[in-house]
């Protein structure tokens, strides 16, 4: 797995990291059966919606639409990763 993150992680440029996050502020989100779109205080916005047959999680949905904005990745990219995550026990 490549480290697609390195430039955010505290360790190796911690000021650039919590400027990335100060600069990511949500100014607003709505979260429905459908679709979970949040709203950027930059004046972005990003959209997910939920395909048939998938769960409704309201958590998922947030973070996943909120990753999509932050990570600089298309969002094709940026579900490819999320669903090739690994979780170790």
């Amino acid at each position: 797995m490549t480290n697609l993150f390195k430039p955010y992680t505290i360790g190796v440029n911690r000021e650039f990291y919590f400027d990335f996050i100060k600069t990511t502020r949500v100014k607003k989100y709505i979260i429905n059966k459908k679709a979970t779109i949040i709203y950027f205080e930059d004046g972005s916005k990003t959209v997910v919606k939920r395909k048939d047959g998938d769960e409704f999680n309201k958590q998922l949905a947030f973070l996943t639409a909120y990753f999509q904005h932050c990570s600089g990745m298309s969002k094709t990219k940026a579900n490819k990763f999320l669903q090739n995550l690994e979780i170790k026990e």
